[in-house]
């Protein structure tokens, strides 16, 4: 019994040596000193900076590569917007319309929403005992994008096909 006593004694004299020094500030919560050991040293500081840059500069790099592809997806939208007007215009007139005659390839620029496009429509004829009953229908729509020093380049955009029958075949 007096082996546990002293035992006791023991600890309790050791948890009273730790808390007073806890209250003069030389052991922190953990039992460590903080003498040198309290918060960050620069290095530390330095090299969490340069990681937080380099994740910043690659995050930078992703938002200007979706806006690239965003404004390219616009134009294609706004390219097939033409192309179906054009379509649309080509569909309302009746089968022997001029304007339904055979071409290589007739050109115009349309501006659409502020922006140039090269609007090629071609036109062929499929004649069966020397008229035509079918003709297809060819409508392609390229932007025009002009650089800095003013050049101008075409990027084909849209490609629409249909075909149109002569009356009494099927659907005009």
């Amino acid at each position: 019994m007096r082996l546990w006593s002293i035992k006791r004694k023991r600890s309790d004299s050791r948890i009273k040596r730790a808390a007073r020094l806890e209250l003069a500030g030389a052991i922190d919560g953990g039992g460590r000193s903080r003498g040198g050991e309290r918060g960050f040293t620069l290095i530390e500081t330095m090299i969490s900076i340069v990681i937080m840059v380099i994740s910043i500069l690659g995050m930078a790099s992703l938002f200007t590569y979706a806006v690239t592809y965003n404004s390219g997806a616009d134009a294609r939208q706004q390219a097939l917007a033409v192309a179906q007007k054009r379509m649309e215009r080509l569909r309302d007139v009746a089968f022997t319309d001029a304007s339904l005659n055979a071409t290589n390839g007739t050109s115009e620029v349309v501006t659409s929403a502020g922006r140039q496009f090269k609007v090629t429509t071609t036109i062929t004829n499929t004649p069966a005992a020397g008229t035509a009953v079918l003709k297809t229908v060819a409508v392609e729509v390229s932007s025009i994008k002009r650089d800095k020093q003013g050049e101008t380049s075409e990027v084909k955009e849209v490609s629409l096909r249909t075909q149109r029958t002569a009356p009494g075949l099927g659907a005009n």
